[in-house]
């Protein structure tokens, strides 16, 4: 009974850390609610202002979801179990495409394309932060645990066009996925072979590296060197 309570408790806590619509891109429509347009009110000017307004509120929650998402992320890498560990990443995948899915439809129904200005409209908000807060929570397993991801991603191969088009979009939204944002798309690009890796790149995670890593322990070391470390080189374009 404890394990069970356990698993649905780890459940919960990936379902709170999807992009809920009520929390990150919700709340970016909340501080005008009930402050409706008047006569002579939307000029360029204005327009670009409260566009603004909505971006910088929308970027600080997202920050705040970050950590709360990595945290999410530590807690499910710690898991000392791999069957419960493998049964929660397939739970979590199989929530995330479904709403990648049905955000790619509303985007393109929509026409609205990342160089367009931050959407003031509340439902649109909330489509997008579906896009952003899902791709880059899925980055956070990918990297920590790249062999189970990879191997749950190959037999979705439904999954795959979905997931290129939602890279492509969150590389192309500058306003959002930029500094360490628009490094872990990059990261992820490579681990999940949408582009080539750079010769730089490493990822300790993998059971490759880490068997690389134990056969360099038993020869005699040359010299110190620092622990293993995620690099990925410049970000580029998907």
């Amino acid at each position: 009974a404890q394990t069970r309570s356990k698993t649905v408790e780890m459940k919960a806590l990936l379902l709170v850390n999807l992009a809920v619509l009520s929390y990150t891109a919700g709340i970016a429509g909340l501080d005008d609610k009930g402050t409706g347009p008047i006569a002579g009110e939307h000029d360029q000017s204005e327009n670009e202002a409260r566009n603004h307004k909505h971006l910088e509120i929308y970027k600080s929650l997202f920050s705040l979801k970050r950590k709360e998402q990595i945290e999410t992320a530590e807690r499910v890498w710690e898991i000392d179990d791999y069957a419960k560990q493998f049964k929660t990443i397939t739970f979590l995948m199989d929530a995330i495409f479904p709403v990648l899915e049905e955000a790619k439809t509303k985007i393109t129904k929509s026409k609205y394309t990342p160089d367009l200005p931050f959407p003031e409209e509340q439902g649109m908000q909330e489509v997008l932060g579906n896009v952003y807060e899902n791709v880059i929570f899925f980055g956070d397993f990918l990297l920590r645990m790249p062999d189970m991801i990879k191997k749950i991603y190959k037999k979705h191969r439904e999954w795959h066009s979905v997931f290129k088009w939602a890279m492509e979009f969150c590389s192309q939204s500058k306003t959002i996925f930029s500094g360490p944002h628009a490094t872990q798309l990059h990261l992820m690009a490579q681990e999940i072979g949408l582009i080539p890796e750079d010769p730089n790149y490493h990822n300790p995670f993998r059971v490759s590296s880490q068997l690389k890593d134990n056969k360099r322990k038993k020869s005699p070391p040359k010299e110190k060197r620092s622990g293993p470390k995620l690099r990925g080189g410049r970000h580029s374009e998907l």
